[in-house]
């Protein structure tokens, strides 16, 4: 049988996103052309409002460090607490099969700040093998 290439690559998700997805919204039928609108302008809606949270997080930072500067205030860890205030990190604990730190320090269990919010970047390769169960 021969399939769309829409169709295709909805095969080629993992079963449990199928799942998850047909659970949210039934299984796979043609979509009006309304519905497809919809879909995609939610989409938009929902990345706006993630976007906007973002902005005002990253704003609200550096208000705070700006007048830190200006009272003569920032050290490293009152900036580090700002962030973590703002969304910006967060806490976690350090574990050294995912986490690198570069000057040696840190040991299993210590506190450990990683980016959080608008910082976070996409997760290394490294961090996505011990996530899904393999080894470095």
């Amino acid at each position: 049988m021969t399939y769309s290439p829409i169709t295709t690559e909805w095969l080629a998700l993992p079963a449990d996103i199928r799942s998850a997805a047909e659970t949210a919204v039934g299984h796979l039928r043609p979509l009006t052309h309304a519905e497809i609108l919809l879909i995609v302008g939610r989409a938009i809606k929902a990345e706006r409002e993630r976007c906007a949270s973002d902005i005002a997080s990253l704003v609200s930072f550096a208000k705070d460090m700006i007048g830190c500067a200006w009272a003569g205030e920032a050290d490293g860890g009152y900036i580090q607490d700002q962030a973590t205030k703002h969304g910006l990190l967060r806490e976690v604990e350090f574990n050294s099969r995912i986490h690198l730190d570069p000057n040696g320090y840190a040991e299993d269990g210590q506190i450990w700040y990683e980016y959080a919010g608008p910082m976070v970047a996409p997760p290394s390769p490294k961090l996505a093998a011990v996530s899904e169960g393999g080894e470095e």
